[in-house]
């Protein structure tokens, strides 16, 4: 479990939050923020706090309290994933994995992803908030960071408490965006090949990116270098403030990608 960080930049100031962004995260054992300055597309601050809810959060952090141009809220949610060639506002419902009376009360979000499809997600488990937010679902935040990446095949991971997110790139082209319920590496291991085998990757030659939580439990990667040759953590890029540990980026790395995501 990643233990408490708190770090604000030199640079960030109380008085220019009117071209900051706010992103917040709910993670099962806690909440993680982070800033950016629009301007210069930087990350400014980071913090994770662990084992408190989001209501004692609001209240007690004051970098809360600030007024930001924009705030992110994101949070896991079943999804699904509609091409841009068949996406209608007014079906969004329709496209939720959802039996039909969870249908009937869901409250229903989309972003426009980087990969000509739109997420849809149900926002009634989302927490509230005191101000005006964009809801963002994790894998859109993790299509962001994918597209960023230098390479255009590769497998990317995202670990956080209970789940693994996947994202599948071949040749630039997403193959398959999921996510999977998992609290140990034999599960998370056993996901990870059944879609190696699926999409019928080449383990020699197809690379794994991993962000997230490492500390977790059912992170796989040892179980993983038995059958995989090539698996990496993210590298921090040019958003990533120097002040800030180089090894924070992993967890923060989706959160702050979320600024960029269209509702």
């Amino acid at each position: 479990m990643t233990s408490a960080i708190d770090l604000i930049s030199s640079s960030f100031s109380t008085e220019h939050c009117n071209d900051y962004s706010l992103s917040i995260r709910e993670f099962p054992n806690g909440f993680s923020f982070s800033v950016t300055e629009l301007s210069s597309k930087r990350c400014i601050a980071i913090k994770h706090v662990p084992n408190k809810t989001f209501k004692q959060i609001v209240q007690d952090e004051p970098l809360l309290q600030l007024k930001f141009r924009t705030i992110q809220l994101v949070a896991n949610a079943p999804f699904a994933l509609v091409p841009n060639a068949i996406f209608e506002a007014k079906e969004a419902k329709e496209y939720l994995p959802l039996e039909r009376f969870k249908k009937g009360r869901a409250i229903v979000k989309w972003n426009k992803t980087p990969y000509e499809c739109y997420c849809t997600f149900d926002i009634r488990r989302f927490p509230l908030y005191k101000s005006e937010v964009n809801y963002v679902h994790p894998l859109t935040a993790l299509l962001q960071l994918a597209i960023k990446q230098e390479k255009n095949s590769f497998m990317l991971i995202e670990l956080v408490s209970g789940y693994i997110h996947m994202v599948v790139l071949k040749e630039g082209k997403l193959l398959i965006a999921n996510s999977f319920e998992t609290d140990n590496s034999d599960d998370s291991a056993y996901y990870i090949m059944s879609v190696y085998q699926q999409l019928e990757l080449n383990q020699k030659q197809f690379p794994i990116l991993i962000v997230g939580d490492k500390a977790l439990k059912q992170n796989p990667t040892e179980l993983l270098t038995l059958y995989i040759r090539d698996i990496n953590s993210v590298k921090p890029d040019a958003e990533w403030d120097i002040e800030f540990n180089k090894n924070d980026y992993s967890h923060f790395a989706t959160l702050i990608e979320s600024y960029l995501c269209e509702s």
